[in-house]
């Protein structure tokens, strides 16, 4: 399904986890960008273009709660850096203390284990709010709690169907990406149009491709041409097997973590290769290497959200950590810290043009149009069972 056709639907099997790949890959570019003074102003964008003086002059409005409590998060590793969560912490006088998951799944089994008692907010993907909302595990969201960051995120990102569930509201959006085809613009040529510059045999020793549960199989699925990549029929996952195996001649390596994509195309060993993280190509750009990301049309991609946990004790205080965290101040944070694509449209208000140009911080809709987001697969033993396979 694409994110615009998606409807209120909980009866996805539960994702088998995966996700860590990705995530460990963040936080190892989230070190490299700070041990390099990667940010901003070191992008050589000149900052007098922006639209106001100084990011100081935008102040959160939202009271704090009478009584200031520590809170519990279960979230993922990357969103949850001290850069991101200190600020708070140090101006309030709490402490934000984080529980790290692995994956949607290992996350909603936690909730469902008791973690509603433990647990103030937790994280997820994009389709899981449906399934957490059926289980009672969260409390549906009032956009009138966050006046400091409800009103300026992408119009797309407010209360699309994937995060409701009986007609209300239950997940906050944080930030999103695509998958699309990295290339090195002086070897590949012309520029790719699809994923089909994957199994180009003139690029034949040349290509980087990961073996991930997200997506492997269901990249090739979407180059073979089939809608629901997330619940491939055994005949389908056959035939995406057989066109992975030709994709395995023509590749320069088939790779396990995602770091090594970057590694491959620093080192010149591969001309293009699949990317899920856009901020590897950035890196690559801000060494002066000539990389590109192309994202096709239709594609995979990820939203992950924000929700508030049906035990909660302090309800009050998780809705001002959140409406303070998704404010465009702590999300130009964010981007600035992990160049991760923020769905605060508010942040452009303190970026100059080519800024905005080089971190996408365009209007998302048109890629979001196509975006099949990362869900659970119907088969997961299948698809882990192809995986397998491919290493050998």
């Amino acid at each position: 399904m694409r994110i615009n056709d998606l409807e209120e639907d909980s009866s996805a099997v539960p994702e088998r986890e995966g996700r860590i790949v990705r995530r460990k890959f963040i936080r190892q570019m989230a070190k490299a960008a700070l041990s390099s003074g990667v940010g901003l102003t070191l992008l050589g964008c000149p900052r007098k273009n922006s639209t106001i003086d100084s990011i100081k002059d935008f102040k959160i409005t939202k009271q704090p709660p009478k009584e200031l409590t520590d809170l519990s998060m279960l979230c993922w590793t990357d969103n949850a850096l001290d850069e991101f969560v200190g600020p708070f912490e140090s101006q309030y006088g709490v402490r934000i203390k984080r529980t790290y998951f692995e994956g949607n799944a290992n996350a909603f089994e936690k909730m469902k284990l008791g973690g509603t008692q433990v647990y103030d907010i937790v994280q997820c993907d994009a389709l899981w709010p449906q399934k957490y909302a059926e289980a009672g595990l969260v409390d549906p969201i009032d956009f009138r709690d966050y006046p400091d960051s409800y009103p300026t995120p992408w119009d797309c990102f407010k209360q699309p169907a994937y995060q409701m569930y009986k007609g209300e509201w239950y997940a906050f959006p944080n930030c999103w990406d695509a998958v699309g085809v990295g290339y090195n613009t002086e070897k590949v040529r012309p520029a790719p149009t699809g994923f089909d510059a994957l199994w180009d045999k003139k690029y034949k020793g040349q290509v980087a491709f990961p073996i991930v549960e997200d997506n492997t199989v269901q990249v090739a699925a979407l180059h073979l041409g089939y809608d629901d990549i997330y619940c491939l029929t055994q005949e389908q996952l056959s035939a995406c097997y057989a066109d992975l195996v030709l994709l395995r001649s023509n590749a320069r390596k088939l790779y396990t973590d995602l770091n090594e994509i970057e590694q491959l195309f620093g080192r010149d060993e591969a001309a293009l290769g699949l990317v899920v993280i856009s901020w590897v190509i950035l890196k690559l750009k801000k060494q002066g290497l000539p990389f590109e990301l192309f994202t096709p049309r239709v594609t995979q991609g990820w939203v992950d959200t924000y929700m508030i946990s049906s035990g909660s004790t302090h309800k009050e205080m998780a809705k001002f950590f959140i409406n303070w965290y998704t404010s465009p101040v702590s999300q130009m944070n964010f981007l600035k810290v992990e160049s991760k694509r923020t769905c605060q449209a508010g942040v452009r208000r303190f970026l100059t043009q080519a800024e905005i140009d080089f971190y996408g911080m365009n209007n998302p809709a048109d890629v979001l149009a196509g975006l099949l987001l990362y869900k659970p697969t119907c088969r997961a033993e299948k698809y882990a069972e192809i995986l397998a396979r491919l290493k050998v």
